[in-house]
Parts: C-alpha cells; sequence; structure tokens
C-alpha cells in the first residue's frame, strides 16, 4: 500500500490531484463550523428571545426600568412594580394641508415600507403605581421610593402606594 502511494506521488500528472485534494482538505476544516461556538451562539439567542418574551409578557419596560432602579437604593430589597395607564402612548403624525383646506398625512418610505411621518411621540398617562419592596415597611423608605415615583412619572403622591413584600 505504501508503494502504491509512493509510486502515485512521484507520478507527475497526479500531482495538480494531490494538491487539489490538500487545499480541499485545509477549506473543510477552516470553513467547518465550531460546534462550541456554534451550541453557545444558539444558547445565548435562546436567553435573550426567553428574556424578550418574559419581559413583554410578565411586564412592560417602564416597570422594568422601574424595578431595576428602585431595587438599588439601599434598604429596598426585592422589588415589584405595577404601572396602571390611564391611557396608551400615542404618536401624532405631521399633517400637511392643501389651499382648500383639507388635510393629509404626510407619509415616508423605507425600505419599501410606507408609514407616517411622526413629529412627536407622547408618553402614556400612568395613573398610578404600585411598588411592592421589602424593605417597603420602613415609613421613611416607603416616602423616599414614593417621591422618587411621583417625580419620574409627575404624578401626585397619592397616586403611588408602597407596600411591604412578604
Amino acid at each position: 500500500m505504501v508503494e502504491k502511494l509512493k509510486s502515485f506521488c512521484a507520478n507527475k500528472k497526479a500531482m495538480p490531484l494531490l494538491i487539489f485534494v490538500f487545499l480541499l482538505g485545509i477549506i473543510i476544516v477552516v470553513s467547518a463550523p465550531d460546534s462550541e461556538k456554534e451550541d453557545k451562539l444558539k444558547m445565548d439567542t435562546t436567553e435573550t428571545s426567553s428574556q424578550d418574551k418574559k419581559l413583554s409578557d410578565n411586564t412592560s419596560s417602564e416597570e422594568y426600568r422601574l424595578k431595576e432602579i428602585l431595587s438599588k437604593i439601599e434598604g429596598v430589597g426585592e422589588v415589584d412594580v405595577f404601572i396602571n395607564y390611564k391611557s396608551d402612548k400615542e404618536s401624532v403624525p405631521l399633517k400637511d394641508s392643501d389651499e382648500n383646506g383639507k388635510e393629509t398625512t404626510v407619509m415616508k418610505s423605507e425600505g419599501g415600507k410606507t408609514e407616517p411621518y411622526i413629529t412627536k411621540n407622547m408618553r402614556a398617562e400612568i395613573e398610578g403605581v404600585i411598588v411592592v419592596a421589602q424593605g417597603g415597611g420602613n415609613k421613611s423608605l416607603a416616602i423616599t421610593i414614593s417621591e422618587a415615583v411621583a417625580d419620574v412619572y409627575s404624578i401626585p403622591m397619592h397616586k403611588v402606594k408602597i407596600l411591604k413584600m412578604k
């Protein structure tokens, strides 16, 4: 077998075939996906999509952000937040009127998609906020939390309720 391989390699006509097979082997090895990286990428994507799903299913982004910041206050501990909205957020499109006074919405096109040109995005109006915190039983801390929430959302303090977590 070794003798046949030596005689095949010595043949000048077989040399381009050997070079081709050698280069093909290198290309396959280099371009083969790293299964560890591929598995980690799949895992990261799955974790991110499940976190996004949890976020959209269980809480709004406002609630999530408020929960994150309140939990960083000394003494507050674990926090859950519920925000009750009076109205939804609203987008105000740009309007144009002709000489007859007829209004039309100005549209824009991006990537083959046509949508209204938005001039202003208005936040959803908040009716009230409930904060359940481990440190919610501490009156001084509850006032601090209430003031912070009231200031952030420009709502009166009586619209913010702080409760102690069980």
